[in-house]
């Protein structure tokens, strides 16, 4: 039986019980709330407060449907999406025309909320593995209405002063991060085992598309290091500079064990499709995708990779 949180062998367990168990089991609801607690913050006005407190007022939840026009454009799929969890969990319904609060929401008050939140987060600081989930989440939320508006980058909050402190907490160092990022370190050394041991003199070549803050790359590093003379190239790509960045910082020593290389996606062709990045992958023979929203994003070349490993544990 293995140990609470702990990785082996293809099990990844998390006991109930535990700090990081109630974390799990308690931060859905309380996250649910203080969303719809944000959202009433942006879709107040003086009008719309007195008309919430007014009782017998005909239109408490005038917040509700004044939010699409004070919601940034870009962020009109996300409010519809966060309109549709507040449904399930009770909190609006649609009705023709737009929303309306249901009797449980009107029930639930910001500083009632923030405070239990408070609470929560004091008795999940014993759970590691939570710490930078809570940490990321309670710096976005406070500064939601701001971001939703269009009035604070989202990337202001996510990574203060370019740091991404907030950030590699999340793909690393905490149960669930560890385990996938294991399990795919195992598969990708099978593979180079196993072409090692059927061609000696094989030379590899494997290409990371999102690599970000290198969560997943460190664990990668660790477990290629005894086939280093099999690798021709380990090649770290991210379409953000930053993170690029952060990894000649902290992975630039591992050119001397194995030619890690570090670009930014397009760079080895100087495409792009559809404005962004777009990395090819065909004269590589494993393919690795972290956190990849879309395959086309990866294109094959001739061929194509041999193997391809594709991983999200958000």
């Amino acid at each position: 039986m293995a140990e609470a949180g702990v990785r082996s062998e293809g099990e990844l367990q998390i006991e109930e019980h535990s700090g990081e168990g109630r974390a799990l089991a308690q931060m859905p609801g309380l996250l649910t709330r203080l969303l719809l607690c944000q959202l009433r913050a942006v879709g107040m006005n003086e009008e719309n407060k007195e008309g919430a407190s007014s009782e017998g007022a005909s239109d408490a939840s005038a917040w509700l449907n004044a939010l699409p026009q004070r919601i940034a454009r870009p962020y009109a799929r996300w409010l519809a999406q966060s309109l549709r969890v507040l449904a399930s969990a009770g909190y609006v319904s649609e009705i023709e025309g737009g929303w309306r609060e249901t009797p449980a929401a009107r029930e639930i008050e910001s500083a009632a909320v923030w405070e239990e939140w408070a609470q929560r987060t004091e008795e999940w600081g014993e759970a590691r593995s939570v710490r930078a989930q809570v940490q990321l989440v309670e710096a976005t939320l406070r500064a939601l209405p701001g971001i939703v508006c269009g009035s604070v980058p989202a990337t202001d909050i996510i990574f203060p002063a370019s740091s991404l402190r907030l950030v590699e907490g999340i793909y690393r160092g905490n149960a669930v991060a560890d385990y996938f990022n294991g399990v795919l370190a195992g598969c990708v050394a099978e593979y180079v085992a196993r072409r090692v041991q059927a061609e000696p003199q094989v030379r590899l070549r494997i290409l990371e598309v999102g690599a970000g803050t290198g969560g997943t790359s460190g664990v990668m590093f660790e477990r290629l290091r005894e086939y280093a003379g099999a690798l021709e190239e380990y090649c770290y790509t991210d379409i953000s500079k930053a993170f690029l960045l952060h990894a000649q910082a902290t992975y630039g020593s591992w050119v001397a064990v194995f030619a890690v290389s570090i670009i930014g996606c397009g760079a080895r062709d100087g495409g792009t499709r559809d404005g962004g990045g777009w990395v090819r992958c065909g004269d590589c023979e494993q393919c690795v995708a972290c956190n990849q929203g879309d395959p086309a994003d990866v294109a094959d070349g001739e061929g194509g990779a041999e193997a391809q490993w594709d991983v999200d544990h958000e």
